[in-house]
């Protein structure tokens, strides 16, 4: 059975209209919401099959991500986990926290903006590597109030903090272009 095609607007749509149904409600995990929301009715339906697992499309890989994508997660003989992890570039907890400040300042009316945090990267890295980046949230300092044209370097900030070699990142596709 073919899977249908997802249509972004009609996705933004829905998602606006559940950010929107949350503002003012302090007494749900509205972050917690949103990105379930974002999950399932946003990203699920665009995964790809990519590497021995499935990804989000368009992904970029760092080059020990590359080098273990057509190998399952195992165990190292010490017990750690060896393989690759799919991560959202910037939290989704720090882009559903950005979508409720837009909504609860009327900032939020259509799907223009939500489309460009909901196309924010993915990136595929190695499990080790996903234990060196933040955890859930940015730099200190790091905010969406830089210019939106400045987003496809500053939503880097975590790798770059965590020394990971994002001038070496590559999409899955053949003869793919650097990220930098």
């Amino acid at each position: 059975m073919t899977r249908p095609t997802p249509d972004d607007e009609q996705d933004a749509a829905l998602i606006l209209g559940m950010v929107h149904l949350l503002v003012g409600r302090p007494d749900l995990n509205r972050t917690k919401i949103i990105r379930d929301d974002i999950d399932y009715i946003w990203a699920k339906p665009r995964e790809t099959q990519q590497g021995h697992r499935r990804r989000s499309a368009g992904a970029w890989w760092s080059p020990d991500a590359m080098r273990l994508k057509d190998q399952p997660r195992t165990r190292a003989e010490d017990g750690s986990v060896v393989g690759t992890t799919g991560e959202h570039v910037v939290p989704m907890r720090v882009v559903s926290k950005h979508l409720l400040e837009l909504a609860e300042s009327g900032r939020l009316t259509d799907t223009t903006v939500l489309l460009r945090l909901l196309r924010l990267p993915m990136a595929v890295v190695t499990v080790e590597e996903d234990h060196r980046l933040r955890r859930q949230d940015m730099p200190p300092g790091w905010t969406f109030a830089a210019a939106e044209a400045d987003w496809d370097v500053l939503v880097w900030a975590r790798y770059a903090e965590a020394e990971l070699p994002i001038e070496h990142f590559r999409r899955l596709e053949e003869g793919s272009e650097a990220l930098v």
